[in-house]
């Protein structure tokens, strides 16, 4: 992993640099933790330990994002459901 992805990916998330050192397990002060996510982001190529650290909060974050869109799919067809329900068991385009 790059330091231009692990920034991606940050940015992606929507993550602080403060966020992303947490997501990352690292619990140094937030002075430090923001210099090393910026160092990091700053890499042509990351040590071993933190790109392991950084795949963990992509994999992380795209089960939530999963999670979110199956709970907005299935709101999603309850709405139907229930515009069908009102309009007469037709549907509207109907």
């Amino acid at each position: 992993m790059t330091g231009a992805e692990l920034k991606r990916l940050r940015m992606t998330a929507g993550l602080t640099l403060m966020e992303m050192a947490r997501a990352m397990g690292y619990e140094g002060s937030d002075e430090n933790e923001n210099r090393r996510i910026r160092r990091l982001e700053a890499m042509t190529r990351l040590p071993r330990d933190a790109a392991l650290r950084a795949h963990a909060v992509a994999l992380d974050s795209a089960v939530v994002d999963l999670r979110r869109r199956a709970i907005s799919n299935k709101i999603g067809r309850e709405v139907a459901r229930l515009r069908k329900v009102m309009n007469g068991g037709f549907d509207e385009a109907t």
